[in-house]
């Protein structure tokens, strides 16, 4: 609300100057449908300039505020920053019984959600992988009325239609549980095959007509796949909102609370990376982590040429998820693929610069320098290299973090800044270990 409210603020501040133009402007802020505000021009002022000047100059302001999706219309040509900073993909899994009673839950659950000026779009066919394609299908609606003015009854119809319906198939139908099911082929270019569809004549014993004059085709998406599990089928809903993700967990949870669940169905949203949905799941992605750490491992070791130095190395891990979570948090943003891209980054650069450290602490070693001595040397020596990487890279993303054009890039940026800056602090402050000199015991900080 704070933000929502600043941004009304600026703009009302650029109408300043042009105050003794507009008869009133109105503003309203909502948390959830975010703020809107209308300039009612005297009609004295609709031929001179300064409603255009001050027209021009609210779509210059609303292309420098970052983090947003802010419409300036009115007076010629608007203009609009699309998505940026929304909240995208809040993922909704619904399980049940019946496929058909699933499907009017999804349309419900839809319906509702729509009713928010800033869901912008809601997918009832969503895949469950980020990149399976979209499948579509057409839907021939016939007319009870017109057919019966043309004599006509939807079997000899679909007796006519039928070799155009799937012309890679005589029959172009399939028998299903008892119920027959027609398909239509695209063997030709699509434009053209609609087309040709349609408005083609076609003859049922005497009487002729075309699809167009009874009918309408219409293509509409559709599931790419049908997942059933354990008796039941599983439909995703896919739901872009416009807003922070708080804003758009707390909008979803809401609506899902008032949604009448059919006996037998569930819904379930968790919503976000860190949200891991079945038992199965969590152990698979367990698992992964398990070998990626271990391959981590492996390698370091073998450059190390020991198994205990590589160990201080991935230990050094979860310093930057530290960061990332703090970062994530405070500028709560959405930890979608710019945040776990940023995080991969963000780990990378700590792992090189642990082994920078553990490296010059073996040549220390090496030399014969033991205990808190060698981790003075070993910062004196290596800690300019490490502290270069890291205030580079820092310095780097800045720029994406101030401007805040684009979503992507601004949540990388936010997680790699404090993955490093807190990692780094860390780092200097813990990476000393338990060591053995000779003829004493130290303990290293």
């Amino acid at each position: 609300m704070e933000e929502i409210d600043k941004m009304a603020r600026n703009f009302e501040e650029t109408a300043r100057p042009y105050a003794h133009a507009f008869e009133y402007f109105e503003t309203n802020v909502s948390e959830f449908s975010g703020a809107q505000m209308r300039f009612y021009i005297k009609d004295e002022y609709l031929f001179e300039s300064e409603p255009y000047q001050f027209y021009f100059d609210a779509q210059f302001l609303a292309a420098r505020t970052g983090n947003s999706g802010i419409s300036v219309s009115g007076l010629g040509d608007g203009f609009s920053t699309g998505f940026g900073g929304g909240s995208m993909g809040r993922r909704i899994s619904l399980r049940g019984f019946s496929y058909d009673e699933l499907l009017l839950l999804a349309e419900d659950i839809a319906a509702r959600m729509k009713r928010n000026p800033r869901v912008q779009e809601v997918d009832i066919h969503a895949s469950g992988g980020w990149r399976s394609p979209d499948m579509f299908q057409y839907v021939l609606d016939l007319d009870d009325e017109k057919l019966t003015l043309r004599e006509l009854d939807r079997r000899a119809v679909l007796d006519a239609i039928q070799l155009d319906i799937n012309p890679e198939n005589i029959r172009g139908r399939v028998d299903m549980n008892g119920e027959r099911l027609y398909l239509m082929g695209l063997s030709q270019v699509q434009s053209n095959y609609e087309e040709d569809f349609i408005n083609r004549a076609r003859q049922s014993d005497q009487i002729f007509f075309t699809v167009d004059d009874i009918a309408t085709l219409s293509r509409e998406k559709t599931l790419s796949q049908i997942i059933r599990e354990d008796q039941s089928y599983q439909r995703t809903i896919s739901v872009d909102f416009l807003g922070p993700p708080r804003i758009a967990t707390s909008y979803i949870e809401s609506v899902l609370d008032e949604v009448p669940v059919p006996v037998g169905a569930s819904i379930q949203f968790g919503g976000g990376f860190f949200s891991w949905g079945q038992s199965e799941q969590l152990h698979n992605y367990m698992l992964l982590l398990f070998l990626t750490i271990l391959s981590v491992w492996m390698i370091v070791s073998a450059l190390l040429e020991s198994w205990r130095d590589p160990l201080v190395v991935i230990l050094a891990i979860p310093l930057s998820f530290i960061g990332v979570m703090m970062g994530a948090l405070y500028h709560d943003i959405n930890f979608d693929q710019g945040a776990i891209a940023g995080t991969l980054l963000a780990v990378g650069v700590v792992v090189n610069n642990s082994i920078l450290l553990i490296h010059e602490k073996q040549r220390c070693r090496s030399l014969g320098i033991h205990g808190f001595r060698s981790w003075i040397r070993v910062y004196r020596n290596k800690m300019r290299a490490v502290m270069i990487t890291s205030l580079t890279t820092i310095g780097g993303l800045i720029p994406l973090v101030v401007i805040g054009a684009n979503e992507f890039w601004n949540d990388l940026a936010i997680v790699v800044i404090w993955g490093l800056a807190i990692s780094l602090t860390l780092i200097i402050l813990l990476m000393g270990i338990w060591e053995k000199g000779e003829g004493d015991v130290s303990v290293e900080i």
